[in-house]
Order: C-alpha cells, then sequence, then structure tokens
C-alpha cells in the first residue's frame, strides 16, 4: 500500500501542516496579472484546516491503489466525445496527460496548500487555455474523477460512518480549492489573449487605414486607365468594330466605373465606418442584383443555375455593407461548388420585424465539426487548402451583417450543400389601429 508521501508524488516527506503553511503569509503568484492571490483567504473562506489535510492524507491510503484505474476509467469516457477526441489524437500526449492527472490528485490528498501546491494548478488552467480547451471539458474531466473518488471513499468499508462523512466532506472542500485555482489562470490567461488580440486588432486597424489611404490612387488609376482606353478604342475604331463586341468594350467600361465606385465605397466604409450610419430602407433586389452581376462571369463558367425570386423585401441597412455581404455570399458558393449541374438559390422569408436572407447551394457542404469554427479568421476546410483565398471572406462577412445590427449562420450536410443565412431588421410601420397611450396625471 502507497503511504501518503509517495501520493504526493515524490515529495520530502516533512509536510507543512495548513497552519505552518499559513504561517508563511499570503502568497502572491498572480502578480503578473496585476492581482495576488491570497492562498490563505481561500483556505479560510473554504473553511480548509489542518484537520482537513490530516483526514486527506488518511483518505489517501484507501485511493492509492485505485487511482490509476479511476484516471484510466474516466479518460476512456472523455473519448466517446468529439471535442476530446480531437484535442487528444496522438497516444503520447493523452499518456501524458494522464500522468499528469494522476500526478495532480496525489497532492490533492498529500494535502500541502502553498504557494508550489497553488502554481501546479495555474499550470493546468494556463495550458487549457493556451491550447483552446474550453472549461467545460476540464469541469466535465474533474467531475468525473470526483464521481469516482467519491464512489471509492465511500463504499471502502473503513472506519465508522462519521469518519466516512468527514472524509469525503474534506476532500470535496480541497476539490474546490483546486478547481478555484485553475480557473482563476484560465480566466486570466484567456484576458491577457484577449487584450493582446485587441491590440494586435487596433494596431492593424490603424495600419490598414494608412494603407486604404495611400493604396487607393493606385487602385482607381488603372481603372481610369482601361475606362479611357475603352473610350479610344470606340472613339477610333467604332465603324470597325463587330457588333458584339462593341458592346464587350462598353460593358467592360461600365464594369470598371462600376469597380471604380466600389473602390470609393469601401473606402469610405471602412475608413470611417464610425459615422456610417444604417441607412432607413435598402432595395434587398437592387443590392441581390449588383452582386449577382459581379459574380455572373463565374456562373456561366461554371455552367452554375441561378435561382431568384421575382421580389425581396426592403431591409434597414448600409447599402455597401449588404452588397459586400451578398457578394461575399455568393462568391464563395460559386468558388467551392463541385456538382456538373450545380445551382444557387436566393431567397427571403419576413416575420414582422425581421428579414431572413438565405443563399443555399448543392455544393461539397461542410463537416460538422468545422462549423462552429467557419466564421473564425483565416480557417479554411482542409479540402479548400489549395485553392486560392485568404480565410477572411467569411469572418468579414460576419463582421458586416453584425454591423448592421443582424446575425448570420450556416446550416450544412457533406455532399448536400450548405446555406447561409442572414437576419436583418425590417422598418416596422406603426399600427394605425393601435390605441394611443393614454396620458398619466
Amino acid at each position: 500500500m502507497k503511504n501518503p508521501e509517495e501520493l504526493g508524488g515524490g515529495r520530502s516527506n516533512r509536510m507543512d501542516t495548513p497552519s505552518e503553511a499559513l504561517a508563511k503569509g499570503p502568497s502572491t503568484f498572480g502578480t503578473d496579472t496585476g492581482w495576488e492571490d491570497d492562498l490563505e483567504e481561500r483556505l479560510a473562506f473554504l473553511d480548509l484546516s489542518e484537520d482537513d489535510a490530516e483526514r486527506l492524507r488518511a483518505c489517501s491510503r484507501r485511493v492509492a491503489d485505485r487511482l490509476e484505474a479511476v484516471i484510466q476509467k474516466v479518460f476512456d469516457h472523455l473519448m466517446r466525445f468529439e471535442e476530446p477526441r480531437r484535442l487528444l489524437q496522438d497516444s503520447e500526449t493523452l499518456q501524458r496527460l494522464k500522468a499528469s492527472q494522476l500526478q495532480l490528485f496525489r497532492l490533492l490528498f498529500a494535502a500541502q496548500w502553498d504557494q508550489v501546491y497553488a502554481e501546479r494548478r495555474r499550470d493546468v488552467g494556463r495550458v487549457h487555455a493556451e491550447r483552446g480547451v474550453e472549461p467545460q471539458y476540464f469541469l466535465g474531466a474533474y467531475s468525473r474523477i470526483l464521481q469516482e473518488l467519491l464512489r471509492v471513499l465511500s463504499s471502502d468499508g473503513q472506519g465508522d460512518e462519521s469518519d466516512r462523512f468527514n472524509c469525503l466532506l474534506s476532500f470535496v472542500k480541497a476539490a474546490f480549492l483546486d478547481i478555484g485555482l485553475t480557473l482563476d489562470e484560465y480566466f486570466a490567461q484567456s484576458t491577457r489573449d484577449l487584450r493582446k488580440a485587441l491590440e494586435m486588432y487596433w494596431d492593424a486597424n490603424n495600419e490598414l487605414k494608412q494603407f486604404a489611404h495611400l493604396t487607393s490612387h493606385d487602385l482607381k488609376t488603372p481603372l481610369a486607365t482601361v475606362a479611357n482606353l475603352c473610350d479610344e478604342v470606340l472613339d477610333e475604331f467604332g465603324d470597325q468594330i463587330p457588333p458584339e463586341a462593341r458592346q464587350l468594350i462598353i460593358s467592360a467600361r461600365r464594369t470598371v466605373f462600376r469597380m471604380s465606385s466600389t473602390v470609393d465605397e469601401l473606402l469610405s466604409t471602412s475608413i470611417s465606418h464610425e459615422t456610417v450610419g444604417i441607412e432607413d430602407e435598402v432595395s434587398t433586389m437592387e443590392v441581390i442584383q449588383e452582386a449577382i452581376e459581379r459574380v455572373r462571369p463565374e456562373l456561366e463558367k461554371k455552367d452554375i443555375q441561378l435561382i431568384v425570386p421575382e421580389s425581396f423585401p426592403n431591409v434597414v441597412a448600409n447599402k455597401v455593407q449588404l452588397r459586400e455581404i451578398m457578394y461575399n455570399l455568393l462568391s464563395n458558393a460559386v468558388k467551392y461548388m463541385d456538382k456538373p449541374m450545380g445551382y444557387i438559390e436566393i431567397s427571403a422569408r419576413t416575420t414582422d420585424s425581421y428579414c431572413i436572407l438565405s443563399v443555399r447551394d448543392n455544393g461539397p457542404g461542410i463537416p460538422r465539426e468545422y462549423l462552429r469554427r467557419i466564421f473564425a479568421p483565416f480557417h479554411r476546410l482542409s479540402m479548400h487548402r489549395n485553392q486560392a483565398g485568404s480565410g477572411l471572406g467569411l469572418y468579414f462577412t460576419k463582421y458586416l451583417v453584425e454591423q448592421q445590427g443582424g446575425r448570420i449562420w450556416v446550416e450544412s450536410e457533406v455532399g448536400r450543400g450548405s446555406a447561409f443565412h442572414v437576419e436583418l431588421k425590417r422598418k416596422v410601420s406603426p399600427d394605425p389601429l393601435a390605441a394611443p397611450t393614454a396620458a398619466i396625471d
């Protein structure tokens, strides 16, 4: 039978009692995040005393030989779920994590509540945050281990009922100390990551504004050159150009001017988005037709059938941003179409206050495990790695939708296609039959 010192992971046989640990003064192991984690206050608040420490060390003898089997049973349970399987794909990482959990629970029963102990718990929270493991998976695994150990402690038949109850109570209090320390560091690390991300965002935003100012002229100059060349061709060789070719040149010239206008609009929206208000009402039909014109060459090239109703309801939105939203969704559907008889359907349905615009296709679809991350920046499906793109299209689309006070989501089935839905507000007319509000004296 292993003794308590062995359960402590090979540490010194001489352990500080809680009183001795507390006599060293409050711990300040959290100073890097701007707050001091007062271990003394935690122990007092949870009413963890020297008696609890002694009971835990006595309990350790009753679980020592079964702890490893408990950890294995819990991991067998975890690996039934998709997210843990994704995070623990290689066996080396899995074995390392099992050993870590075994050591952590040995330390729990060793009941040496000092700064080193607290730092070990903080390490768990930090690693979880850095690797993107959500708290629910930490809590789920911890809960399963607690359940198994509580069964062991309550059914071993050693001691009287009062002793077993006190042992269980001490164990639960120590577990809450563990959980609190771990989650505190998890959220502290997440806060640091968020602060860093926000700093990077604002730096990038300022750089993009400067870049947009500097390059807008460079973008428009070649467009103006192309437009002038189209005019010269029409003026110099108008009579000699076949009607079909003449129409193509006119169409190209019109497209150039539309692109120049789009550059101006996007520049205005991106540089001064703080002052760009949502328009009173926008003709959704007009916006969708403009977006369709931009993807029409690719639609025809891939022979994709486009299904559009005869009319759409108006919505409350910014016209330029709404056009980019619809263009991005259509462009994605066209780009990834893999069917010889592909189709894209645009539809709308309304409620009293909202309109839901949908872009549905019969393309490859999106695997279920990717749906939660499809709007994340730089996220691309593994099957699309070799195709051109930055992985930012859907991220910016979501951003623009939220700028309109709307929301976006996706439904998909592999092999059968996807449907992106955008919910936007409608202008609600006052009810002429509504009774006027009575004045109150």
